[in-house]
């Protein structure tokens, strides 16, 4: 063991690594100790000199001429340049690098040097070596040479094993290899190789040229002989390998094992040898300290039939290493075991130590394992990332493409479970966002694809598939290299599965009809949607790098000069020859085909399949039809393909339909329409499941239609005009709340990876970029639940339904047909479960009732989900409220009966009875109801059933019946319930109107909607055009609209019409109930008195203020302008408004704070990106803004 650095070492080399590793003295330069070296150019003082004592012994150049004209002394190594720069930098003149002085005991140079003759050049193009214009190449670089008066090439005997050949060759040409004049250029016998620094290995070029006719003049027997040694090596490596295998036969078993002893080792450790998917903390922190013998746990074999044990441990390597973040362990000690029975072989594979077994030579600290993912997921390679390491920690890692493969194997063994889903959607997305990552390709030679075998019907195992390419990546690390895997996986059409989620595909087998692209043509209504013509292709060719396009040119064989435009124009000229445009094709959409991939709108990926060929529909249509079910909209760069190639595919089910995948019949007029923005189209079932279920039909939705639609980015780009069908905005429910864009946000990360996905093998690239998938979708997956929690509070935990959502976790089994449902608090002796045949979780929560309560009740049939609020001392009874609820205030004591909540729609802020009023409830049925604060007095407030969104306004004092709103028809989208004025009895609404409006006070009507529609038209076009006041009411719809609404002098001279002017005197009416519910801003409802203090010479209460905010939010996120402001309620209880702030306030482009002063209110706008703050003041526009303000603000963000 060596005192110095401990690390074990043979007694022998004890004192060779004390002289190289721990001793400072070196030796100088002397005729016993120096370089070799000879002279190759007398006349110009040219020498070739070994490079170093140690180590690859090439030879290298160095000129020293101290004689006649341009004297000079300078060595080709840029560390010896670098030394000698910093010396003359010192003044230390006399400073020479170690090639130089090893010049002094240089031999003489010598008299004779062979001359290259031109017959035996001829005879070299004759035994077609080369061609005739390679020799006369030859012949002029001779006479520059000549006139240079330098030899032409002259073979160097320093350095190297006697196998290579070494020719230093004249060069006239400065370059990085030629620096001095010359190039050294080597030959190697054993291999038959060429080495030359400005030319690939097989590429041929003018000093290979001329060092083969240097060695056919002076050993010309290389060049006769080459297929004799070639099979004397053979031979001798033959019989070497035939005695080592007997050798190692004698001993035992071989390790690493081959064949079936290698398939039955590698299964055995991806079975039994698996990390958890979560690591613990004691075993994944950083440490320094491991084992230094790691020995297999197996002490009885477990594929024999009996208890066999095993052999006692068997050394691999005493020179193993382990990697860390911050050091190179080496010295380590790996074992094996093997059973003589059954051969089989254990090898030391367990992570409790901390450590991950590679190939018996290289471990990887479980901490640097988690570092190297989360690099990927900062789109680091993992190439990269070691570097980093390196010069943090000053050791050198092994090879960048062994630590890969090391990282890929910890990823192989790791127990990921893959879901692909999100916990919002579930595992079967209504909606579905599809796209194609172009430039994320692997090196794959297409002819070499395997035509697949006559009874294949295009269905892929998917697990076995990938679990075949988990082996690839295990197997590595007892196999020398792939070309002897046994478990590679090579790209084929009938074994390439994508991959989908467990629970979304319908079974293991999926499909992958990718065969069909090449073998089969298409039908003539395909062929009308699949026409790639040439504007498209010019169009893709105008996306591509400038590189990439000058590199088309000349594989076209066109002129690659000039600018972008040139060139395209030149490649367009040519694309009028089928085989250019073959060419340019297969350019532009590259070889393998990308990867596809599936997400919801929240940017989950629920399933990616990575193509052999170019991209088309049929790779999408081959996804959606492996899931257990079809998604009701699909959206898609190329819809209507899309549509025409799946219901071709499965014309008895067309999937695509109604319409062929369009939301309305295309006539004439619903295109006309359609394109003028003049129609909606409303789904009611994407908010709110069907009652009665189609067949077949969604779990979440329980609609068997489908629509393809285009996504907003390429809706302009169809030529079709009844593809104005199918333009997403057209729905009133998704229009706005779907990000038909996550999958392009997604590549848009991706990309950054593609610098070295795109260098890997297919196996390594599809198995690193489903992991980073994989990884990406839990990251996204915990946000979500941490933000849910968040919004819970505390004492909330979350579960998931049979369907993959996320519910709250409950302590009781849930009634028939619902998912969850909450076990009674103590002390209430009963909690009624929701009424049997309720589709999705509607299971009441039973709120712990106080002492006394004798029942909590629960939700009836049809509500989605209730919440009993808890009633206080000396309640009867408390009625159930909807979760996300804020806040249900309790009566007061003595109160004889209370409902702080009734029946409240989830985002209701506030709901509270006033004493001394009997019930405040909302009627069952109701999915959206605001229980109103009645009056004192007031015997009941209540909201009819049956209605999709209705707020109970409260009565007028001395009125004994107020109903907020009447039985509306079934399905209505939206009506608002009218404030009846005081006297007033009743307001109903009246079914049949088309469009809803608010009427003065003392109006009794309030227009609904027709069933199934969001404004009643009786044909399928739907108009939203109301009736009152059409064009002012339009223009109002587009100034308003967070869709249209921007910076616009318009809106000062916007004058409201008649019906909105009647509705703001309203909602400002002093004389009527300030208590009155007049709208609501996302889960905020807002009464007259919050309307009165923004719109009368009032101070503006903090809710409306709010509300107000998250309106330009909203807006400015439709501008793509991220803003957050500060909620008003902090401001104004005097708290550090700076405290509440997110994480990535940083990232803000811009802050707003709500800065009150008694009786006024500043606004202060944080622009962080740029530095600026700017206080706004109503009171003193022209001003700079209040100085105390700016100064604590200031003071505040430098904090």
């Amino acid at each position: 063991m060596c005192i110095h650095c401990g690390i074990e070492i043979n007694k022998r080399n004890l004192r060779v690594h004390l002289l190289r590793k721990h001793t400072d003295n070196k030796k100088d330069i002397t005729a016993q100790h120096h370089l070799s070296c000879e002279c190759v150019d007398a006349t110009n003082g040219i020498f070739a000199v070994a490079k170093s004592f140690t180590g690859p012994n090439t030879p290298i150049h160095v000129i020293k001429k101290n004689w006649g004209m341009n004297q000079q002394t300078r060595c080709e190594m840029d560390l010896c340049r670098i030394n000698s720069e910093f010396a003359q930098r010192s003044n230390l003149h006399p400073f020479e690098c170690q090639h130089v002085k090893s010049l002094t005991y240089c031999p003489p140079a010598k008299i004779y040097s062979p001359t290259l003759e031109e017959d035996t050049l001829t005879e070299m193009v004759h035994d077609k070596w080369f061609g005739n214009d390679k020799k006369n190449l030859c012949l002029q670089r001779q006479r520059e040479a000549n006139n240079g008066r330098a030899p032409l090439s002259c073979q160097v005997t320093v350095g190297g094993p006697p196998s290579k050949r070494f020719i230093s060759v004249f060069e006239p040409n400065i370059s990085y290899y030629s620096r001095l004049g010359r190039g050294l250029f080597s030959f190697d016998t054993k291999r038959i190789e060429w080495h030359c620094p400005c030319a690939k290995s097989r590429q041929s070029c003018i000093h290979k040229c001329i060092a083969k006719w240097h060695l056919f003049q002076t050993e010309q027997m290389l060049f006769r002989r080459v297929r004799i040694v070639e099979d004397d090596i053979q031979e001798v490596f033959t019989e070497g390998t035939e005695d080592v295998e007997e050798q190692q036969l004698d001993e035992g078993p071989r390790y690493p094992p081959e064949d079936a002893q290698l398939s039955r080792m590698v299964h055995y450790i991806f079975k039994n040898k698996k990390l958890p998917a979560v690591l613990p903390a004691d075993v994944a922190n950083a440490r320094n300290v491991f084992p230094k013998h790691l020995v297999p746990l197996e002490t009885i074999c477990t594929e024999c039939t009996e208890n066999t044990l095993l052999s006692e441990p068997q050394l691999i390597t005493s020179k193993a290493t382990i990697l860390t973040m911050t050091d190179v362990i080496e010295g380590i000690s790996t074992y094996c075991k093997c059973c003589y029975r059954c051969g089989m072989i254990y090898r030391y594979q367990e992570w409790s130590d901390g450590v991950h077994n590679y190939d018996d030579h290289i471990l990887l600290s479980l901490h640097l394992c988690i570092f190297l993912r989360n690099s990927l997921q900062t789109h680091q390679a993992i190439g990269s990332a070691v570097e980093a390491l390196e010069k943090t920690c000053g050791k050198r890692f092994p090879s960048h493409q062994r630590v890969l493969y090391a990282y890929l194997h910890f990823e192989a063994l790791t127990d990921h479970s893959y879901t692909f889903a999100c916990v919002t959607c579930g595992y079967h997305p209504v909606t579905v966002v599809m796209d194609l990552h172009k430039k994320g390709v692997f090196s794959m030679p297409v002819s070499n694809i395997e035509v697949p075998p006559q009874d294949f019907d295009g269905k892929v195992n998917a697990e076995e598939f990938w679990e075949g390419v988990s082996l690839e990546m295990i197997s590595r690390g007892l196999v020398p290299s792939n070309r002897q895997n046994p478990f590679v996986v090579c790209p084929s059409y009938h074994y390439w599965a994508p991959w989908i989620g467990c629970h979304t595909r319908s079974t293991s087998m999926v499909l992958n009809t990718e065969y069909s692209k090449v073998h089969t043509a298409r039908t003539p209504d395909e062929a009308s949607d699949f026409n790639i013509t040439e504007d498209r292709l010019t169009d893709e060719i105008l996306k591509l790098k400038m590189e990439a396009v000058r590199s088309l040119c000349k594989q076209c064989g066109i002129d690659s000069k000039g600018s972008r435009m040139d060139l395209v124009m030149r490649l367009r000229q040519e694309m009028q020859t089928r085989g250019t445009y073959d060419k340019i094709f297969s350019k532009v959409w590259g070889a393998s085909g990308g990867w596809a991939v599936v997400t919801c709108p929240c940017a989950i990926v629920y399933a990616v399949k990575f193509n052999l060929r170019a991209e088309s529909p049929r790779d999408f249509a081959d996804i959606l039809l492996s899931m257990t079910h079809f998604p009701n909209l699909t959206l898609y760069d190329f819809a209507r393909g899309l549509a025409t190639h799946t219901n071709l595919r499965e014309p008895e089910s067309m999937p695509f339909s109604p319409y062929e995948g369009r939301l309305l019949e295309p006539t004439d007029n619903n295109v006309r329409l359609a394109s003028a923005g003049q129609i909606k189209v409303s789904l009611p079932w994407l908010t709110s499941k069907k009652v009665v279920p189609d067949e077949n039909g969604h779990p979440l939705t329980g609609s068997s239609e489908h629509y393809a639609l285009y996504d907003r980015f390429h809706e302009a780009n169809t030529k079709d005009k009844k593809d104005a069908l199918r333009k997403i905005e057209l729905i009133p429910e998704v229009c706005g709340w779907v990000n038909s864009q996550c999958a392009e946000q997604l590549f848009a990360g991706m990309r950054k990876n593609n610098h070295f996905l795109n260098m890997m093998t297919p196996t390594s690239h599809i198995f690193l970029v489903r992991n980073i998938l994989h990884h990406y979708n839990n990251a996204r997956n915990t946000k979500t639940l941490e933000e849910m929690k968040k919004a819970l509070h505390v004492g909330m935990e979350i579960e998931f339904n049979s369907r993959g959502q996320t519910v709250m976790a409950a302590a009781s089994a849930a009634a028939p047909g619902v998912s969850t449902a909450s076990a009674a608090a103590p002390g209430v002796s009963r909690a009624a479960a929701a009424a049997p045949g309720v589709s999705t979780a509607a299971a009441a929560a039973a709120a712990a009732a106080a002492p006394g309560v004798s029942t909590a009740a629960a939700a009836a049939p049809g509500v989605s989900t209730a919440a009993a609020a808890a009633a206080a001392p000396g309640v009867s009874r408390a009625a159930a409220a909807a979760p996300g609820v804020s806040r249900a205030s309790a009566a007061a004591p003595g109160v004889s009966t209370a409902a702080a909540a009734a029946a409240a729609a989830p985002g209701v802020s506030r709901a509270s009875a006033a004493p001394g009023v009997s019930r405040a409830s909302a009627a069952p049925g109701v999915s959206r109801a605001a229980a109103a604060a009645a009056a004192p007095g007031v015997s009941r407030a209540s909201a009819a059933p049956g209605m999709s969104t209705a707020a109970a306004a409260a009565a007028a004092p001395g009125v004994s019946t107020a109903a907020a709103a009447a039985a509306a028809a079934p399905g209505v989208s939206a009506a608002a319930a009218a404030a009846a004025a005081p006297g007033v009895s009743r307001a109903s609404a009246n079914p049949g109107v088309s469009t809803t409006s608010a009427g003065a006070p003392g109006v009794s009507a309030e227009a609904i909607s027709a069933p199934g529609l969001s404004v009643a038209e009786a044909a399928p076009v739907v108009s939203i055009v109301p009736q009152i006041a059409p064009k002012s009411v339009a223009n109002c719809w587009r100034l308003t609209h967070l869709d249209h609404i921007c910076a616009s002098r318009n809106i000062w001279d916007f004058k409201l019409h008649k019906g909105l002017e009647t509705l703001v005197n309203s909602a400002l009416d002093s004389t009527q109930s300030p208590h009155e519910a007049i709208g609501s801003v996302g889960g905020t409802v807002l009464k007259r008195s919050d309307f009165m203090s923004l719109g009368l010479d009032q101070e503006v209460e903090a809710t409306i203020a709010n509300c107000c905010f998250s309106m330009i939010c909203k807006i400015a996120a439709q501008q793509g302008k991220d803003v957050h402001a500060v909620d008003a309620y902090v401001v104004a209880l005097n708290a550090d408004p700076l405290l509440s702030l997110p994480s990535d306030a940083a990232s803000k482009d811009c802050i707003l704070f709500p800065v009150w002063k008694p009786g006024h209110w500043l606004l202060c706008v944080l622009k962080p990106k740029v530095k600026r703050i700017h206080i706004l003041d109503s009171s003193d526009p022209s001003a700079r803004g209040d100085i105390e303000c700016l100064s604590i603000i200031r003071f505040k963000s430098n904090i």
